[in-house]
């Protein structure tokens, strides 16, 4: 399995560590931290992001007391030079702080709003596909359309896990526990025995270790 480690701007923690609640909020969260690492540098011995690449593809953010992890739905090639930022890809094109800006916006403005119909949602989206090319002339950016369906077509894989006395409830709410899914209507915990870490959690959600089993 390939890791690649970086530590995250207070911008970035302050947008990631809040509550998601709908596909369009946890598409802008995962924009917002990649188009940060497109020109980060890694930070292996200080960091509190990982990309853990294997059997599956998944994003950590870490904290004293919540792990917050999602499909992470792109490629990463290493620099050639340490001191240089990794490049990511998918299928050929270039992800970079640019094109997750643009498809960001065009899930903002097309999925942000319930009441809109269809016709307003193809309006928003089309208008943050269209690009001014030399000549003048506007053109659809194919590229952020295929950026954008990834996101909005793939399983998030969303989970976080909790550390949160705040909140304990010795039958509903434990101490140490999973949340699994963000939407209201689908979301319930696994609870825990005690805290873990990034590499416990690592170390359960990969395939090729040993199965957990749930005892009650």
């Amino acid at each position: 399995m390939d890791l690649y480690r970086y530590k995250m701007s207070k911008f970035l923690r302050d947008r990631i560590f809040v509550p998601c609640r709908t596909k369009s909020e946890m598409i802008i969260r995962i924009a917002d931290a990649i188009a940060e690492l497109t020109f980060s540098i890694e930070s292996p011995n200080d960091y509190d992001i990982l990309i853990a690449i294997g059997k599956f593809q998944r994003i950590f953010f870490l904290s004293e007391q919540k792990i917050f992890s999602v499909l992470f739905p792109f490629s990463i090639r290493r620099s050639a030079d340490p001191a240089l930022p990794h490049l990511f890809d998918m299928g050929g094109i270039v992800i970079d702080s640019y094109m997750l800006s643009r498809a960001s916006t065009a899930v903002t403005d097309g999925l942000g709003d319930e009441n809109k119909d269809i016709y307003a949602f193809a309006d928003s989206v089309i208008s943050c596909f269209t690009v001014s090319d030399v000549e003048g002339a506007q053109v659809v950016s194919d590229d952020v359309w295929k950026v954008v369906k990834r996101l909005m077509m793939s399983e998030e894989g969303y989970l976080r896990y909790d550390n949160d006395p705040e909140n304990y409830d010795a039958v509903t709410h434990p101490l140490d526990h999973i949340d699994i899914f963000y939407s209201p209507s689908c979301t319930f915990k696994v609870g825990l025995s005690g805290k873990i870490g990034h590499d416990h959690l690592l170390d359960i959600l990969d395939p090729r270790t040993r199965c957990r089993i749930i005892g009650e």
